[in-house]
């Protein structure tokens, strides 16, 4: 399962949130950083407790509530879930 991650620049660091789960945040000093940490952060965030589905992109994108928020200057990736391992994609 991937889930789509909205990365964004602060005015010091990076950061990114998953918008199908709420609440899991990852932040970094660069894009790279916040590349590492993702997958870690989401397991955590996930480990034990219920895995919400994962839409595509244009799912979210389509979503009104995250188009809102954005402002015009974020990174879409996608960060894949496994229960036993996880990786960036």
């Amino acid at each position: 399962m991937k889930y789509v991650i909205i990365i964004a620049r602060g005015s010091e660091a990076y950061w990114g949130s998953f918008p199908d789960v709420p609440g899991c945040v990852v932040g970094g000093d660069d894009l790279n950083e916040v590349a590492a940490n993702a997958p870690v952060v989401l397991a955590a965030h996930l480990e034990g407790g219920s895995v919400p589905p994962a839409r595509s992109l244009a799912e979210v994108l389509a979503d009104r509530e995250v188009a809102d928020l954005l402002e015009g200057d974020e990174i879409f990736a996608t960060v894949a879930y496994h229960a036993e391992s996880v990786a960036v994609a």
